[in-house]
């Protein structure tokens, strides 16, 4: 299985990478969209298709578009029939009331990691098929704030069997000013869900990573959280003998008095799911292409 999670109390490293060209949906948790990238690219499994789209920005002003202009700039999104955005866009959609826009045209800078899904064929052997996929990109090293709690996104490439990404999750909003709370992790490769093959494509920035494999027992921390729960492990064990043993000595010499019983209880504590957030709304269809200045 290629993905798991690490439970941690440890303050993480700084965040330092640099987004300064992009627009937020809905709000400081709603993901970040670079501009000017080719933001998804596919090949439909059914028809075989190629599709892709990417957002663009533009000077803009509120007597031109109305609460569609946040600090000066308007985004659009760009469709393509064709694979990485190449050729003329077929398409353009005016970005409805966005939350956030930052549009800087003269030095933009978006450090993104870029990952391409397939479909498994055989879970078994690991095979999946090369002519279909979805490839996306995320941006990397930037807070997400979600109120209560906080997440940013990391990764590594190394080879193609060492390459991965993980998801911190932070207490509180601010991410390296919160402790950490959780690491997900994902590998290059077959995927625990048995049903999709991971491939990453690019990661502008690596942090803190290393170049051949992932030994999670080399990380001092992982390894003092490690030890700290099996010697949990074994009082809870030593607990339950100790009551198992002084249990049976008293039924042994106290006798059973008719009309007595003992209760057994037991206890499911509730697991935690996480779930992924549904994707933004790109806003409303233009019937024409809008104008650019």
């Amino acid at each position: 299985m290629n993905q798991f999670y690490l439970i941690l109390l440890t303050l993480p490293s700084l965040i330092y990478s640099i987004c300064n060209h992009y627009y937020q949906s809905s709000g400081p948790s709603s993901t970040k969209r670079p501009f000017d990238i080719c933001y998804h690219s596919e090949y439909d499994e059914d028809t075989l298709k190629p599709s892709s789209y990417r957002y663009i920005c533009i000077e803009s002003t509120a007597a031109e578009y109305g609460n569609n202009s946040v600090n000066g700039f308007t985004a659009f999104r760009e469709d393509f029939n064709t694979i990485d955005c190449g050729g003329k866009a077929n398409q353009t959609r005016i970005v409805s009331q966005p939350y956030k826009i930052l549009c800087e045209n003269s030095s933009p800078q978006c450090d993104v990691l870029r990952l391409r899904q397939y479909p498994i064929i055989n879970a078994s052997k690991c095979s999946y098929n090369e002519s279909v996929y979805a490839e996306d990109i995320d941006v990397i090293g930037i807070c997400d704030d979600n109120g209560g709690d906080s997440e940013a996104i990391f990764c590594n490439k190394g080879g193609s069997s060492s390459s991965y990404f993980w998801t911190n999750t932070y207490y509180g909003g601010v991410c390296d000013a919160e402790r950490l709370f959780e690491a997900a992790y994902q590998f290059h490769g077959c995927q625990g869900d048995g049903e999709t093959y991971l491939e990453i494509l690019g990661c502008d920035v690596n942090y803190g990573g290393i170049n051949e494999d992932v030994e999670p027992f080399n990380d001092g921390a992982f390894v003092a959280g490690f030890v700290l729960l099996l010697i949990a492990i074994l009082c809870i064990l030593f607990i339950l003998v100790w009551y198992c043993c002084w249990f049976r000595k008293g039924f042994t010499g106290g006798g059973h008095q008719k009309g007595t019983h003992v209760r057994a209880t037991s206890h499911n504590p509730d697991g935690r799911t996480y779930h992924d957030d549904d994707d933004d709304e790109d806003g409303v269809e233009m019937n024409e292409t809008g104008s650019m200045r």
